[in-house]
């Protein structure tokens, strides 16, 4: 897990060690070690973590784990995603739109998109809208 503050930021570069073969990704799993850098080469400062996935299921629901993680007040979480999570439906626009439920992973990035959303100045939700009309329908 890793979290870091870019409110300030306008670009992230991030800089990984080489993982080419066993040895190499062996040792960073036992150290994981990263760094991101902004525009200027300069160092942001991170907080890095280890996921530890308690599930015995086949398939991880990393999305479910990661939403535990950010409950657990461990170095890198971030609460205030994990509250995010909880139940934004006053915020849907028609009733209609609860009458199927989505999966998982479509409930999450709606979510997502509407705390970022929020957070955005006029102009760039006016140029994010622009955009969204702009593309294909899926």
């Amino acid at each position: 897990m890793i979290s870091f503050d870019t409110q300030l930021i306008s670009q992230v570069n991030f800089q990984l060690p080489r993982l080419e073969n066993e040895r190499e990704a062996s040792h960073f799993n036992a150290a994981p070690r990263l760094a991101l850098l902004d525009g200027d080469a300069m160092p942001i400062p991170v907080k890095l973590d280890i996921l530890a996935i308690t599930s015995t299921a086949k398939v991880v629901d990393y999305e479910i784990e990661t939403e535990r993680y950010n409950k657990s007040a461990k170095r890198a979480s971030l609460p205030q995603f994990a509250t995010m999570m909880a139940d934004d439906s006053t915020l849907l626009s028609d009733v209609s739109e609860l009458d199927t439920v989505p999966p998982q992973s479509q409930t999450l990035t709606e979510q997502r998109l509407k705390y970022w959303f929020r957070l955005a100045d006029p102009q760039t939700r006016h140029h994010f809208l622009q955009w969204a009309e702009k593309q294909p329908p899926s």
